[in-house]
């Protein structure tokens, strides 16, 4: 016989209480116990899917911390891409003239020396910058320093009549190069080359 409460096999039938819960085998029967005391069901099979299907909020707040960081990195990285997209020297020159002649994009063509004390702060606030790099990204852009990318360079600036650094051209296809002479402030800088590179 088994006890109505807790469901205890008793092995001797003549029993009086259950030695587990103590219940009065007599008065209770299986029946009324088992309705006073029912037994926990497992939820439903859909009920558990939904209770899975929850996210809690710190989870949501999780991803979406990490969304918002790789997103960020990605910006970080492609406005360095952007920035450091420069060739050098006269090599990267006639590489720019040859990418410019099959798409037709203008060049920004930049004129330094390593004395240059206004060509170093023109590069660190403007030239390098993922502000610029982005903002004039169809643009080809070509650094070329006359006194030390060999005898080709001076060549090249005599041919663009530089007379003085810094001195960025915008070249625009098959028409004639704007000389921008100096640096003053980003703000005007940015002004002049925009001007440059709209035309006339």
């Amino acid at each position: 016989m088994n006890c109505p409460k807790c469901d205890l096999h008793i092995a001797q039938p003549d029993a009086d209480e259950c030695p587990s819960c103590g219940v009065v085998l007599s008065k209770a029967s299986r029946h009324s116990h088992r309705q006073a005391f029912p037994r926990p069901q497992a939820p439903p099979e859909r009920a558990r899917v939904a209770e899975k299907a929850v996210i809690p909020w710190s989870k949501l707040l999780r991803i979406g911390i990490v969304v918002v960081a790789i997103w960020y990195g990605w910006q970080f990285v492609a406005g360095r891409r952007a920035a450091a997209s420069w060739y050098h020297g006269t090599d990267g020159y006639e590489r720019a003239v040859a990418e410019q002649k099959s798409t037709s994009r203008p060049i920004i063509l930049h004129f330094y020396t390593d004395w240059c004390g206004v060509c170093k702060r023109l590069d660190r606030e403007v030239l390098s910058t993922a502000k610029f790099g982005n903002a004039y990204r169809p643009a080809i852009k070509v650094k070329v320093n006359p006194e030390k990318d060999g005898q080709a360079a001076g060549r090249l600036a005599v041919r663009y009549a530089i007379r003085g650094f810094p001195t960025v051209l915008v070249v625009p296809p098959g028409g004639r190069a704007t000389p921008i002479v100096g640096y003053g402030n980003s703000e005007g800088f940015y002004t002049r080359v925009s001007a440059a590179i709209a035309g006339p």
